[in-house]
């Protein structure tokens, strides 16, 4: 990203100016209201926003309030009156501004200061980068146990990150790398629950009280498991209580931004075996709205422009020299004699290759048959 910093100011003339001496350091955006401020952070990312505090739509402090829920990592920066300046530290040592400045304000002061903001924005995008890296090594160890151990949990795990990434397009989640990741390890506690049993789940059968009450528990499995990995107790907390209905998360002592994600997986799970039951987008889409009480009524605007998986990738058919890492078996692969060796929906691996070329070494499988798999 390049040094983009967003201005936000009621006063036409005031932007102008600060916008004509600060564009030859910075990338400079302008919005003319808070409104018009939150639209453009929605649309892109920025390092630094800096606002007026006198505006009148909200207030410079509400206004960051509302960016930091939006775009947690912008450094927030506000200019002041004289008169505010109790207002603007009080909101700097309650985490809704990151720093402050009084008017009047000088470009040759204001230019430093805002690459302090940048430095400090570079740092800690470094600093998560790094730390993204290594638990996404920790994520797959954990994904990979559960690949071994409940193959048709493991299967949902492709499904449930496109229709994560569908969510994130459209602006409702802020904490993203959170909630994909919550998505992705939401089954894992799936390695207690007993394969018939997961069958007539995603198949859409009736179960009774018993089956409900051991598959219900299967949740606070995968929490267990993932609060196990440092820096993921967020993430530990969304897969616990994503199987809660709406009033029942809106009551949790969640911060917002992980209430949300909560909310999400909830809506992307049960949407994803509503697509598996009925095997119709009009009729999982149904299904879902007659229990529309159960989630989030923004997400529920947001079904009409969720995809079905299928509609996400292409589908292909190829010989086993030809698969490839990312492909995902669009189809349960058995031997000619009609053993199962990889169920439908995972996704293709080094292993799965190797023990399909073995299948094919030891005559198991026939050299030119092929199997129908979905390009990412």
């Amino acid at each position: 990203m390049k040094n983009k910093v967003l201005l936000v100011d009621d006063d036409e003339n005031m932007l102008r100016v600060l916008a004509a001496n600060l564009q030859s350091k910075f990338s400079i955006t302008t919005a003319h209201s808070a409104s018009d401020g939150l639209e453009r952070i929605r649309q892109e990312s920025f390092k630094v926003v800096v606002s007026d505090y006198e505006m009148p739509d909200m207030n410079g402090v509400e206004f960051l309030k509302e960016v930091k829920s939006v775009a947690p990592h912008t450094i927030r920066m506000m200019i002041t009156g004289v008169t505010d300046v109790a207002v603007a530290s009080d909101a700097v040592n309650s985490g809704e501004v990151s720093r402050y400045l009084t008017k009047p304000v000088e470009t040759t002061d204001l230019i430093p200061i805002i690459y302090d903001c940048v430095t400090e924005y570079d740092v800690a995008e470094s600093e998560r980068n790094l730390l993204e890296s290594t638990l996404n090594g920790a994520v797959k160890v954990l994904l990979d146990m559960l690949g071994l151990a409940s193959p048709l949990a493991f299967s949902r795990t492709n499904r449930l990150r496109a229709y994560a990434d569908q969510i994130c397009q459209q602006g409702f989640i802020a904490e993203k790398w959170s909630f994909q990741l919550a998505s992705m390890l939401s089954q894992v506690g799936c390695i207690s629950v007993l394969p018939g049993l997961l069958q007539k789940v995603i198949a859409g059968q009736s179960l009774s009280s018993e089956e409900q009450a051991a598959y219900n528990n299967y949740p606070k499995v995968g929490a267990a498991m993932i609060s196990e990995i440092p820096r993921l107790e967020g993430v530990s907390e969304i897969v616990r209580y994503h199987r809660k209905s709406f009033s029942e998360i809106e009551s949790l002592d969640l911060d917002k931004n992980f209430k949300q994600a909560t909310h999400a997986v909830h809506f992307i799970c049960d949407f994803d075996l509503a697509m598996e039951a009925e095997r119709d987008y009009a009729k999982a889409v149904t299904k879902i709205t007659k229990q529309a009480v159960s989630y989030h009524p923004r997400l529920m605007e947001l079904i009409s422009e969720l995809k079905p998986y299928a509609e996400t990738m292409k589908l292909t058919s190829v010989t086993v020299p030809n698969l490839a890492p990312g492909m995902i078996f669009a189809q349960d692969v058995k031997t000619d004699d009609g053993i199962l060796l990889i169920p439908d929906g995972l996704e293709v691996v080094a292993s799965s290759i190797a023990m399909l070329t073995n299948s094919i070494e030891m005559q198991m499988i026939d050299r030119n048959r092929t199997f129908q798999v979905y390009e990412p």
